[in-house]
């Protein structure tokens, strides 16, 4: 959906604003002209690198988005608790078709997965940058081809954590990878 004119983008937004404040439980439902804008530029296809603090409303932001657009929306969280809980709470708030990839499966349960996400059954991916560790994890996340990338947390990432954090090195080596495939 997210094709069309400018004013038919809008009213797509409106319509994606809307079915959030009825479904959510999100203290943030109504965006402020800086998110707005955000997610504006995100519908429109733009690429955007967005660092904001801790309840600004990216979340709101890539939510209605992905909503309007469809997925896939791929997911790096700080952390691999709650994942599978924030995936059913995003179809509850957002109407969106969400998942959990991580490497706590057995292998095939994983691959099943995956081959899922990959024939677009999702609008949604979360998984954190630790479970970027396992390879089949890792390769399934590249496999689905996201049209955007979000890194929850990324403004509170220390110098000293990107140089010496393993999985921080392996979610920039996939979004290097999936900006620009071999």
């Amino acid at each position: 959906s997210g094709g069309g004119s400018m004013s038919g983008r809008h009213a797509e937004i409106d319509r994606a604003l809307d079915d959030r404040a009825r479904r959510s439980r999100a203290r943030l439902t109504t965006p402020g002209r800086e998110q707005r804008r955000t997610i504006e530029a995100l519908v429109a296809g733009r690429s955007l690198l967005v660092v904001a603090p801790q309840g600004w409303g990216a979340a709101l932001c890539w939510q209605v988005a992905a909503a309007v657009r469809g997925g896939p929306v791929l997911v790096i969280a700080s952390s691999a608790r709650d994942l599978a809980r924030r995936a059913q709470a995003l179809a509850h708030d957002a109407g969106l078709v969400a998942c959990a990839l991580d490497g706590d499966r057995p292998p095939a349960v994983t691959a099943a997965l995956a081959a899922q996400i990959v024939a677009g059954h999702y609008d949604v991916v979360f998984l954190s940058a630790r479970q970027l560790g396992d390879p089949q994890v890792y390769a399934a996340a590249r496999a689905c081809r996201p049209w955007l990338v979000v890194v929850e947390d990324a403004d509170r990432l220390s110098t000293h954590a990107l140089r010496h954090d393993p999985s921080l090195a392996r979610a920039a080596a996939l979004l290097a990878e999936l900006r620009d495939p071999a």
